[in-house]
């Protein structure tokens, strides 16, 4: 039998109890969603007419799908917090809800709706991560939220 040993110097592995600062793996996969941003739009912009609206439906679904996850976030924390409030569930059904309104809108419009969005919850985030001690994660998610709005309002013009 062999036996495994991960050392400090591994920063996937490696994270503080209790912490909830991104490790390196976890922005890593932050710049990666927001690659897939960039490459929608552009596909948006680089792809022939006749399939321009089924690169602009990818965007606008892959945004739906981010918002929905963004939402979850506050699920989760919120039930791991000491703190019982309804509000951050209340929230998370409505990102999720507006979300999928976007996504049945028309391209050029629910884009629209979805960037505006992305930029809405990061602005309630960066109010209400700190109840839950989730700080740390602003810088990682106000990068993926910049990019995702403009390539949600880049994608929305080239419809």
């Amino acid at each position: 039998m062999t036996q495994t040993t991960t050392t400090q110097a591994d920063p996937i592995i490696v994270q503080v109890p209790g912490s909830l600062a991104p490790n390196v793996f976890a922005l890593r996969l932050n710049t990666l969603a927001a690659w897939v941003f960039v490459l929608g739009a552009l596909l948006v912009w680089l792809v022939r007419a006749n399939v321009r609206p089924f690169a602009a439906d990818a965007l606008a679904a892959y945004a739906a799908l981010s918002l929905s996850a963004l939402a979850g976030l506050h699920i989760g924390l919120a039930m791991r917090s000491r703190v019982v409030s309804s509000r951050p569930y209340v929230w998370a059904v409505a990102c999720m809800l507006l979300a999928w309104v976007g996504l049945v809108m028309p391209s050029r419009s629910g884009l629209i709706v979805l960037g505006v969005m992305l930029a809405g919850t990061y602005l309630v985030d960066r109010r209400h991560y700190g109840e839950f001690d989730a700080t740390p994660w602003l810088m990682a998610r106000f990068r993926l939220s910049a990019v995702a709005c403009f390539a949600c309002m880049l994608g929305a013009a080239g419809v």
